[in-house]
């Protein structure tokens, strides 16, 4: 999902990006991806959470309790909104002047705002679909062997403790993702 949701913007060195929602799953994959392709990044995320995305790369953090527009903002090439819980009238003061906002959760008033922008040739609302790719697994799976690419697991839940990793993953103090391990053979074991 973060490898194709950056597709849509063509990242290039020295650009500054913003990611809401950092410290998820799609948004820690986006958060090493924009670094890997040269970009300054900062992450929106909980304050519990900062260590977790510069241990990532993370260039700054913001904590999402504080408002981004209260913590010293400058403007940004990209804002990746994972959660789409930001709204223009924030955004739109962030974005240099053909900065893009891409979400990945959007509902009908972003797409109208999508259908807006598309023709005024300056700032850009992109909401985004995307389709899974099998070379997109070749890709990540490059990109980790080369080391430009972690996966940081916090905890590893057997399939019947599937409750109590749901749990787990929401605390604050959850340190990287929570893995789901099936384990093969009979019901008895």
């Amino acid at each position: 999902m973060a490898l194709g949701l950056l597709r849509k913007f063509d990242i290039h060195p020295g650009q500054k990006v913003l990611i809401n929602g950092a410290s998820g799953a799609i948004g820690s994959i986006a958060l090493q991806l924009a670094k890997h392709r040269g970009a300054e990044v900062t992450a929106v995320c909980s304050a519990a959470k900062a260590d977790y995305v510069k241990t990532l790369g993370a260039d700054f953090v913001m904590d999402y309790t504080q408002g981004i527009l209260n913590q010293n903002p400058q403007r940004y090439d990209l804002i990746l909104d994972v959660l789409g819980k930001l709204k223009w009238a924030e955004v739109q003061n962030l974005l240099t002047e053909k900065g893009v906002w891409l979400l990945a959760s959007f509902k009908t008033d972003k797409l109208l705002r999508m259908l807006g922008t598309n023709f005024s040739g300056k700032q850009k609302v992109i909401c985004a679909l995307v389709n899974d790719k099998p070379k997109d697994l070749k890709t990540l799976r490059e990109l980790a062997e080369k080391k430009a690419l972690k996966v940081i697991v916090d905890k590893v839940f057997r399939l019947d403790q599937v409750a109590e990793a749901h749990t787990h993953y929401e605390t604050p103090t959850n340190g990287g993702n929570v893995i789901l391990e099936m384990v093969s053979g009979s019901a008895e074991e």
